[in-house]
């Protein structure tokens, strides 16, 4: 089975859109099959590739995967063969020195990992010698991997074509690379407010800027070379067929997913784990009814503060997760979500809102927050959970991984602490503890990854 795919890895600044969401945005309108997948903990650049390219979009972690093998199938699963199989990642995390990177491990590991051929967009700002010799050395890091096939490489934020002439004879003279293009500087975008990407449709008038520069770069034939990008997908190995070793549900579930654009930061990864295992996925926004005929409820994480007055003030939402409840029925709600299903949710500037009271825990957040997506806020985390006393979905002992957002912390009192012992994933203590549930409902402050515990999930929804 041969699966066209491609690692876009871009460098990126502080505060500006990642100029690979405007690249994918612009194959999209000029014609390309589109199927994404995003790396590393960045949810903003999740949100943005799906409101650009106007799909959901499918995270690939290798550390929450737990391995090559649950990363090659959650790909496999999500896959088009049909398509081009774009996977966006940040190329490096800072310049070690003016021109050497320190490369995203994460990132390459997922193109090892799916042999997947590489496309870098270095950072031209500068001198075209300097940016020659940034990718001379950027180059020289990639060839310790070696199941990376690379041909190619485009430039960021180039002045002039001038500069970009200069920037091409100088690469030619030291690497064996295609230069790919380049993107003007002009192209560079500030990132939306939060309380423009977390509340506005596709369609909004907010989002002009930002689809003015996918314009621009869509209309640019001589600068991008758009067919070898198509090309590079192809030249990735034959995809040999997993084998996926867990028995589909004995009878097709319906799963409600709650919908909005402050929701599912995390990836649609367990939606494409249900698709697998044959159930029915029916979306609902958060001001909607839930069907009557729902057999399970998934609330993914998200910006809960933008869907929270929705959620709190939907009646026939709230009777009906307390059907749920009542009726034995599974339901999910984590990540930041979590917090509406507690008592308590506390805000940064000291105000306080009344939950769903289903669960005895409280939510606070710390920091200011920001203006901007992503400023001022505390890293993710990675992180591993290991039961401490039977739950619904984890039995003692069991572990699942994933991330956890600091800025919001969900506890109980003493008497009502967490099922789960979270664990940091570099020293190993605790960081708290997590993980509530009322017979078959769940909550969780994690962003937990489904592939990592296939089996586990499987026994829950079964009702086993």
């Amino acid at each position: 089975m041969h699966i066209p795919r491609l690692v876009l890895a871009d460098e990126r600044r502080s505060g500006m859109v990642p100029v690979s969401v405007l690249f994918a945005a612009a194959l999209r309108e000029r014609g390309y099959p589109l199927r994404l997948f995003a790396t590393g903990l960045d949810e903003v650049t999740l949100c943005l590739l799906r409101w650009a390219c106007r799909q959901e979009v499918t995270l690939l972690e290798p550390f929450l995967a737990g391995g090559e093998k649950p990363l090659q199938l959650l790909f496999e699963s999500a896959a088009d063969p049909s398509a081009l199989n774009l996977i966006v990642g940040p190329l490096a995390t800072e310049r070690e020195r003016e021109d050497k990177l320190l490369l995203d491990r994460w990132t390459l590991r997922v193109a090892q990992c799916l042999d997947a051929p590489l496309l870098p967009v270095l950072n031209a700002d500068s001198a075209a010698a300097l940016a020659a010799r940034t990718a001379e050395n950027l180059f020289g890091q990639l060839q310790e991997f070696d199941r990376i096939p690379k041909m190619a490489i485009c430039f960021n934020a180039v002045l002039n074509p001038k500069e970009y002439q200069l920037l091409e004879i100088e690469l030619g003279r030291r690497l064996p690379w295609i230069a790919a293009g380049y993107f003007p500087a002009s192209l560079g975008r500030e990132l939306p407010l939060k309380e423009v990407l977390f509340t506005q449709e596709v369609t909004s008038p907010r989002f002009f800027s930002l689809r003015s520069a996918v314009a621009q770069l869509c209309a640019m034939e001589d600068e991008i070379f758009w067919s070898l990008v198509a090309a590079m997908s192809k030249l990735a190995p034959e995809w040999t067929p997993l084998s996926f070793e867990v028995e589909p549900f004995p009878a097709a579930l319906n799963v409600v997913v709650l919908r909005h654009p402050a929701l599912g930061l995390g990836g649609d990864n367990l939606e494409r784990l249900l698709h697998r295992l044959g159930a029915w996925i029916v979306e609902v926004r958060p001001d909607e009814t839930i069907p009557s005929e729902a057999d399970v409820l998934y609330v993914p994480h998200g910006a809960e503060q933008y869907i929270r007055g929705a959620v709190l003030n939907n009646a026939n939402l709230k009777r009906a997760v307390g059907q749920f409840v009542f009726g034995n029925k599974a339901f999910l709600m984590e990540g930041n979500c979590a917090a509406l299903a507690g008592e308590r949710i506390f805000e940064r500037d000291g105000s306080e809102w009344t939950g769903l009271g289903i669960f005895p825990v409280q939510a606070r957040y710390s920091g200011n927050g920001g203006n901007r997506s992503g400023k001022e806020e505390k890293p993710l985390c990675r992180v591993e959970a290991q039961c401490v006393r039977n739950g619904p979905l984890l039995r003692s002992g069991e572990r699942v991984r994933g991330y956890w957002s600091p800025n919001l912390v969900i506890s109980g009192e003493r008497e009502h602490s967490g099922e789960w012992s979270v664990l940091d994933v570099k020293d190993r203590k605790e960081l708290l503890t997590d993980s509530w549930s009322l017979k078959r409902g769940i909550i969780t402050q994690l962003r937990i990854e489904p592939w990592n515990c296939i089996h586990e999930i499987r026994r829950w929804l079964a009702g086993m």
